[in-house]
């Protein structure tokens, strides 16, 4: 009787046990989702926020155009200078010049959009990553329980079965049906009634 006791006893415990150090580790991966959810967050809230014309890509591509109108600009005065031309063509080479900046600009400005549809796609991919952990870890839990409730079920099944051989109250005397008559446990059960 008391081996039965035992066993069903050490049953409970290791599941106890088992069950306590599984929601400890939980609650750290928890936290770890957490952090991870929060700097996801806030790099998405950062970069999405920012203007594209703000960015280090802009800025520098931006100072690149400057750079190449100017040179541009310089080479046609030589050249006005040069082969005479007149004022009404050194403003139309200039007008050209400013058109095709304006036009790279708005370009560089149109890109701004794909920039911010590339950082949503980013950030809805890291989501779904993390919420995929997230499921995983529920059904672990899940798991953790059903296997809790198994041990817990399985106890409860030995302790039934030591009482039932005798290991219960009443120092093993017959073990009797609901109608009194004596029955051998683990043997089905058969009565005249």
């Amino acid at each position: 009787m008391w081996g039965a006791v035992i066993s069903v006893a050490a049953s409970l415990a290791m599941s106890a046990l088992a069950k306590k150090k599984s929601a400890d580790e939980r609650k750290k991966m928890e936290g770890l989702y957490a952090e991870r959810q929060q700097g996801i967050d806030t790099l998405f809230n950062e970069q999405y926020g920012q203007d594209f014309l703000d960015t280090d890509v802009a800025k520098s591509t931006v100072s690149e155009l400057q750079s190449q109108m100017k040179e541009a600009a310089g080479a046609g005065e030589n050249v006005a200078a040069s082969t005479g031309q007149t004022a009404e063509g050194e403003i139309a080479q200039k007008g050209m010049l400013q058109e095709k900046y304006t036009e790279a600009l708005n370009k560089l400005a149109g890109y701004g959009t794909q920039y911010k549809d590339n950082i949503l796609g980013r950030y809805q991919n890291q989501l779904t990553d993390l919420f995929g952990g997230k499921v995983d870890m529920a059904n672990a839990r899940m798991d953790d329980w059903r296997n809790f409730a198994s041990n817990v079920s399985g106890a409860g099944g030995n302790a039934a079965a030591a009482w039932g051989t005798g290991g219960g109250y009443g120092g093993g005397g017959p073990v009797t049906d609901y109608y009194g008559n004596e029955v051998t446990p683990n043997v089905p059960y058969s009565s005249s009634h």
